[in-house]
């Protein structure tokens, strides 16, 4: 395991100590641990490595992006943002409690059935306050003290919710340092119920279960049919919760305060059915526990934003989906193994994928790239820490991106009641045109390779020639845009709020909105008009 500056330490003996086990160390053995090691320790611990010292480094150098981290750190460290507390986890546990209270008085005092729902419905929301507090509680001092912190901890996760908090720290502690690896985090290993990657095809090894999970015909059958399953599976998803803290607590593994975490979790077992109990029929007991479940669960389902900080890696095959899976916005081969588009195509349809929109058309990047939404708001595409393109978007307050159904990569500023488009692909198009996009000008088509061979060799003569022209349009007013609508109908719209319209092609071969539809300019300067029946197919 490596140090900076530029340390190299002996790995025995460090796996007994660290809060987080074995398998984070295990993940980094061979790489700069400097980052993880800053993140998960305070300064005082610096000193106790000493001892594990076995040498420098001589051609040791820190990249770019972990000199930014490091050097964030350093000013909220100066700052004394790490050190204030303040009384939010106070309020939000007062909160949690009155929750707790009201559910148990709807359920004692009355005997309506949707008061009994309501009730279970706040369940749900205590439920939720209570993995957040747990969340930031296990990543850091929340309260004055540790003896404080550690008393939130198992009062909010153990009793109030039934999940120990031993058993989330060792899986969230594995999921940071090892975040988005297919192997060592498990947050994506769900086989045989989900599958995240297509890697996970090949059957991989996890590391933090110690077992293999095998894609064999049962995970084929599952995984084929999880875009139905994900949000009835996500309702009963505590019971996994439920287990896994058992499981764990009964284990041989090395478990903190394991008497204090069994204790915790006995208590939820006996307050909860107690409560359930109190119902006065079945009927109502199964939806009681099905509402705090379905609450809980489903509030932690992703809605598709895409927050700030997010990032996609070349190597690691991550795709960010449109809420139908539609469309894809990921890294996809440029033809050769070691080369890669930052792509958007359409994600469920078989065979190559379907390019409508590249800023690197031009120039693919390599497995080391990364394209992240930084904390300024800028989409920001990286080829071996260099920066090759970006959205320019630092100055417009963006908080979140959407892969679209429309089509369209967009990002979003404000808060999502007031949110507001700051920037979008639809307003940079390359080659295709999709329904409820529009170009404002075709001259903004950029391909990498030539349109017409006569066209390219004499740039200078021909920089004005128009081959094709579209109907003539007199005394237009206002923007004048190229748009596909939702019936497959090909024209121009015009007038100060697009009441006008020119027809250059009207579709007739059917089928509504629902159809597949694009147009491409292809790279011998012909517009094409593509509907997708099996196969794409031009009109």
């Amino acid at each position: 395991m490596d140090l900076d500056p530029g340390k190299s330490l002996r790995r025995h003996g460090l796996a007994q100590g660290p809060p987080g086990g074995e398998i984070p160390l295990r993940d980094l053995a061979g790489q700069d641990a400097t980052d993880a090691f800053v993140a998960y320790h305070p300064a005082s611990a610096w000193k106790q490595l000493d001892r594990f010292f076995v040498g420098y480094y001589s051609d040791y150098c820190v990249s770019e992006v972990s000199k930014d981290y490091r050097r964030l750190v350093a000013e909220f460290a100066k700052m004394g943002l790490f050190e204030k507390k303040g009384h939010t986890a106070f309020f939000t546990f007062c909160v949690m409690w009155f929750l707790f209270m009201a559910s148990v008085y709807g359920i004692l005092a009355t005997s309506s059935v949707w008061v009994h729902l309501l009730c279970g419905g706040m369940m749900g929301f205590l439920w939720i306050q209570s993995g957040w507090i747990g969340h930031d509680s296990g990543h850091y001092q929340v309260m004055s003290t540790p003896g404080y912190n550690r008393l939130i901890q198992i009062l909010s996760g153990n009793c109030l919710a039934g999940i120990s908090i031993a058993w989330w720290k060792r899986n969230h502690n594995a999921h940071h340092i090892a975040c988005n690896s297919l192997e060592f985090d498990p947050d994506l290993q769900h086989m045989p119920i989900f599958a995240v990657s297509s890697k996970l095809f090949t059957s991989l090894t996890s590391y933090f279960y110690e077992r293999k999970m095998n894609f064999d015909e049962v995970a084929r059958l599952l995984v084929s049919y999880q875009h139905w399953t994900f949000y009835p599976v996500m309702c009963f998803a505590r019971i996994n919760l439920f287990a896994q803290s058992i499981l764990l607590l009964i284990s041989k593994k090395k478990v903190p305060h394991r008497w204090h975490e069994i204790v915790g979790v006995i208590v939820f077992w006996i307050w909860y059915p107690c409560l359930v109990s109190f119902l006065p029929t079945w009927s109502e007991r199964v939806m009681f526990v099905i509402a705090s479940f379905a609450v809980t669960e489903l509030a932690s389902c992703s809605t598709g934003e895409i927050p700030i900080s997010s990032e996609l890696s070349a190597s690691q095959n991550q795709v960010w989906l449109s809420e139908n899976s539609t469309f894809a916005f990921r890294f996809t081969s440029s033809g050769s193994d070691d080369q890669f588009l930052l792509a958007i195509w359409y994600f469920k349809l078989p065979g190559d994928p379907t390019v409508i929109w590249s800023p690197n058309r031009e120039s693919p990047v390599g497995r080391d790239a990364v394209v992240k939404l930084d904390l300024t708001g800028n989409l920001v595409l990286f080829d071996s820490n260099s920066s090759l393109w970006m959205s320019n978007t630092s100055s417009q307050g963006v908080k979140s991106a959407v892969m679209s159904e429309s089509g369209s990569f967009i990002l979003y500023n404000g808060s999502s009641s007031d949110r507001q488009i700051a920037w979008q692909s639809f307003w940079h198009p390359s080659d295709t045109l999709l329904l409820a996009s529009n170009w404002l000008s075709l001259l903004s088509y950029h391909h990498s390779s030539p349109l017409l061979e006569s066209y390219a060799s004499s740039p200078e003569f021909h920089a004005n020639y128009s081959y094709w022209s579209s109907p003539e349009i007199s005394n237009a007013t206002g923007d004048v845009v190229a748009v596909l609508d939702q019936s497959g109908n090909f024209g121009i719209m015009f007038g100060s709020s697009s009441s006008g319209t020119m027809y250059v092609h009207k579709n007739d071969t059917g089928g509504g909105a629902s159809t597949l539809r694009r147009i491409t300019i292809g790279t011998d300067g012909n517009l094409r008009l593509y509907r997708w029946d099996e196969t794409w197919v031009t009109r």
